[in-house]
């Protein structure tokens, strides 16, 4: 889990140190007859005692963030469809394009002011993977005619500045603490 939450490489689940299987393999119940689950969640929490992130937060508190990922089948093995990070009211969603393991398709990023969805058009796909540099797509909603939006879901008000810095932390905190 720890190469998949680096963003460089998706585990083979065929080989050591894993050697779970197939897609079926690892998803197999034996309690149900027919089994058809499309996805499966993993994951890990980490107490994280980052001085940059507790100085942005406010808080002298140690915090800790919640990593998983949900695999779907690609080709019958386990690739990622999602990959979420989330810590104190703060979540940022990464959502795989189903035809590969890296290429990104949206970016959902919440606070405690909402949620908001940047999608990322065909066109760019091919740069923005699992190993972009995620605080310039951050950034890049803010720029006036970018190609990114954030795009507000369920009611929310319009991102802002501090919403982004809040995400871009986050993700600056879980990065520096692997």
């Amino acid at each position: 889990m720890r190469d998949i939450a680096s963003f460089q490489k998706f585990p083979d689940f065929n080989e050591s140190p894993y050697d779970l299987g197939s897609f079926d393999e690892i998803i197999h119940n034996r309690s149900v007859k027919k089994n058809h689950a499309e996805t499966f969640t993993a994951g890990f929490q980490v107490n994280l005692n980052s001085p940059i992130y507790r100085e942005k937060q406010s808080t002298t508190n140690t915090c800790s963030y919640h990593f998983k990922v949900v695999f779907e089948r690609k080709e019958n093995v386990p690739g990622p469809k999602e990959i979420s990070i989330e810590s104190d009211g703060v979540a940022i969603t990464f959502q795989i394009a189903k035809e590969t393991s890296r290429t990104l398709e949206q970016i959902q990023l919440g606070t405690k002011r909402g949620r908001w969805a940047i999608k990322i058009k065909k066109s760019l796909r091919d740069f923005f993977t699992t190993t972009a540099p995620f605080n310039l797509i951050f950034r890049m909603v803010t720029y006036p005619g970018s190609p990114l939006k954030a795009l507000p879901l369920n009611n929310s008000k319009k991102i802002t500045e501090r919403d982004l810095d809040k995400a871009e932390d986050l993700f600056n905190a879980f990065k520096n603490n692997l």
